[in-house]
């Protein structure tokens, strides 16, 4: 239930986090959605025996941007044996969606699933310690990193089970949506090393950058910010340049080329909609922004980047 509802509650707390995010004139809603699918539809059974409506099938004509497989009840080797030979019409939806480019997460035991399918052949994996035997004796090829709690490989994210699974919900939803929102999740989870590396060692450029990361898209003034900080703009000013090299403008308008980036390529909106999202009331400001920090305009940019299985994009 827990790795099934950490899931949940994280795009839960995004999508309740959106609107505030992308402060615009207009409210903004969350496009994506999160659907609960089994096999067959039917309700799926809890370990507790509570049982859990499903929103609908698995099949083939869906294509999905990201597939999050929840930790099961393994029990001995004869019950694991039993539900993976079941389990081949899920491995094959899965082998699908993986080559219609969705990016695919697993919490502990659920690793196996996709070791079934072959999506983790010569790859590396993260599990927990009590099931790291038995993982090598079905899946020789597979690497087994027991230190690591989160594995990425390639567009495959794993986790070491229950204690792993915000901090791989955080590297997930850095993937499929933008990295102030992965940021902002690790803070509200109380995963503070989703956001410490990338954060300055000085206390006053990182407590900038906080408030800067939850304001990015708002018309924000150094002004207001050396108030919040309760500091003065010569001193904030400084301090950026002493230990990020940049300004506070610079810094914003990078975000901001961030946030775009990941708009293009996850969403179908159009390039006037996300320039006004990240915050840029004139479109051909955001154009030349866009293009001196990525080296591309927006509409090239989504053209070069996307992959298979991104969305449909309107061109601008």
């Amino acid at each position: 239930m827990s790795s099934l509802g950490c899931f949940i509650d994280a795009f839960e707390l995004i999508r309740r986090q959106v609107p505030v995010l992308f402060h615009t004139r207009e409210r903004v809603a969350m496009q994506t959605q999160v659907y609960f699918l089994t096999p067959d539809g039917r309700p799926v059974r809890m370990a507790d025996g509570r049982t859990l409506s499903a929103d609908g099938q698995l099949d083939k004509q869906s294509q999905y941007d990201l597939v999050h497989l929840p930790g099961f009840v393994v029990g001995d080797e004869p019950s694991l044996d039993a539900k993976l030979a079941i389990a081949g019409p899920l491995c094959s939806w899965l082998q699908h969606q993986h080559t219609g480019g969705a990016v695919i997460s697993a919490s502990g035991s659920a690793v196996f699933l996709l070791a079934e399918a072959g999506l983790l052949d010569s790859g590396m994996t993260a599990l927990t310690r009590p099931l790291i035997p038995l993982f090598r004796k079905r899946y020789p090829k597979v690497q087994v990193s027991p230190q690591v709690p989160v594995v990425e490989h390639g567009r495959i994210l794993t986790g070491s089970g229950l204690a792993a699974d915000t901090m791989l919900l955080a590297q997930v939803v850095e993937r499929v949506t933008a990295p102030q929102i992965a940021r902002w999740l690790g803070d509200v989870t109380g995963l503070h090393q989703a956001s410490e590396d990338q954060l300055a060692e000085d206390p006053v450029v990182a407590n900038a950058q906080l408030w800067l990361e939850e304001r990015f898209a708002q018309n924000v003034r150094i002004s207001d910010l050396a108030k919040a900080l309760a500091i003065s703009q010569q001193t904030l000013l400084r301090h950026f340049q002493r230990h990020l090299n940049t300004t506070p403008r610079d810094y914003v308008r990078r975000l901001r080329v961030e946030s775009a980036q990941q708009l293009l390529l996850r969403t179908s909106r159009s390039i006037d909609q996300i320039a006004a999202l990240v915050g840029y009331d004139d479109v051909h400001s955001f154009r030349e922004v866009f293009r001196e920090l990525t080296g591309f305009s927006p509409s090239r940019y989504r053209a070069a980047h996307k992959k298979p299985g991104d969305l449909l994009h309107d061109e601008d």
